[in-house]
């Protein structure tokens, strides 16, 4: 049933225009959507540059050399709703009162082009691939500009507390929950980003173990084990950081004190706005987390 579903997700839906957008040496053939949205065609090809380049920025290289990026119609305004098949395929879909600056705040596209970077794993870790794209893709936008690093925090600490174990809970492993899944995985990998820089003292994150296990063959096209990944991350950081924690987080509840996590770097709300600390024990790593490639 999965190859049977995965295959058909491959066949060109009805007929669409079709255009091609060059990403270094890969190659997004995308079909434009039937109903033309008040953003311009032109407006429409650019955001598919804008998003395949900062991935390609991240990663050190787009994930793979070909990809279909198929955008369906939708009601309404801005990029609705989006999935990936296989590291091949990706549909999403734009409501036709889309404009320019919808597409320029759109995190649909490059949350979609995170799986495309990522390997395959059983369902049993959803958690650990839903929970990397929801913490990558602002940082991948924050670094390329296309998001304030205060609306980046503010979104972390608004988004952080909703993947912490209630009192029946369990590890991460094979959870069901909306808030584990994406939430909770995206606690795991910033746990893991600010270990690997803790311990390396900046010169290695977590950017460092995913670019390796790309450049291994780990990309959306590929089935992968979590012991393979773990290992493979490990290794290029020259730490333990990511199996220590999964053995905190995936295989037990694991209550994170956040209010000191975020004192610690330096992140404290002030009624509806944020006040940053760069003396606080961490904040260092904060700062890092967030900066632009041509900043460092």
């Amino acid at each position: 049933m999965f190859l049977a579903a995965a295959l058909l997700a491959l066949v060109p839906s009805s007929a669409q225009t079709e255009t091609t957008v060059s990403i270094g040496k890969s190659t997004i053939t995308v079909a434009l959507p039937d109903r033309e949205p008040a953003a311009s065609r032109d407006q429409i090809l650019a955001w598919v540059r804008r998003c395949g380049e900062s991935i390609a920025d991240y990663f050190g290289r787009f994930p793979v050399p070909e990809l279909r990026l198929e955008l369906t119609s939708a009601d309404g305004r801005g990029v609705q709703s989006g999935r990936t098949w296989n590291g091949r395929l990706i549909r999403a879909a734009i409501g036709v009162e889309t404009r320019e600056a919808d597409l320029r705040d759109d995190w649909v596209l490059t949350h979609e082009l995170c799986h495309v970077a990522f390997p395959d794993l059983d369902e049993r870790f959803t958690w650990m691939s839903e929970g990397y794209a929801t913490w990558v893709e602002p940082v991948v936008r924050v670094r390329a500009g296309l998001l304030r690093p205060e609306d980046f925090w503010r979104e972390t600490l608004e988004g952080m507390p909703k993947g912490l174990p209630g009192p029946k809970d369990g590890g991460l492993d094979g959870t069901k929950a909306w808030g584990r899944t994406y939430w909770g995985g995206a606690l795991f990998w910033m746990s893991a980003d600010l270990e690997i820089r803790e311990r390396t003292r900046n010169k290695h994150s977590l950017q460092t173990a995913l670019r390796a296990v790309l450049d291994a063959g780990g990309d959306g096209r590929h089935r992968w084990t979590v012991d393979e990944l773990l290992a493979k991350g490990d290794a290029a950081t020259g730490t333990t950081a990511l199996r220590d924690l999964y053995g905190r987080m995936g295989e037990a509840p694991y209550r994170a004190d956040l209010p000191a996590l975020w004192k610690s770097l330096g992140v404290e709300r002030r009624g509806r706005t944020l006040a940053f600390d760069d003396t606080a024990p961490r904040g260092v790593l904060r700062r890092a987390l967030t900066a632009r490639p041509d900043s460092r």
